[in-house]
């Protein structure tokens, strides 16, 4: 006979739950992915690699800039490629070597 705690409730099985919970978190990215792969097609917009040239550009940017990698590489993606950036992040817009808007 199994006994419950004293609750009276069925003690979980933490390795099972761990297992659900990664289940779970694989099936949500898969569908994020889907989901932002369409959402590239359907804006036509287009999706560019991280190279070197970007990472060496985003570690020596002209002045103080953020020391938020992402918005670096972004930033050093934009004045590599002659892009706008389209954000409301206040530092990047009053950054005077991108071009940017919101």
């Amino acid at each position: 006979m199994r006994r419950g705690n004293r609750s009276g409730k069925r003690r979980s099985d933490g390795a099972a739950d761990s297992r659900r919970q990664l289940g779970y978190v694989a099936v949500m990215k898969l569908l994020l992915d889907t989901c932002c792969i369409i959402w590239i097609e359907l804006n036509n917009w287009q999706v560019e690699s991280i190279s070197l040239e970007i990472m060496e550009e985003a570690y020596s940017l002209p002045d103080t800039f953020h020391a938020d990698p992402a918005d670096r590489i972004i930033t050093a993606t934009a004045r590599l490629n002659d892009y706008t950036i389209l954000t409301a992040d206040k530092k990047i817009l009053a950054y005077p070597h991108v071009n940017s808007a919101w």
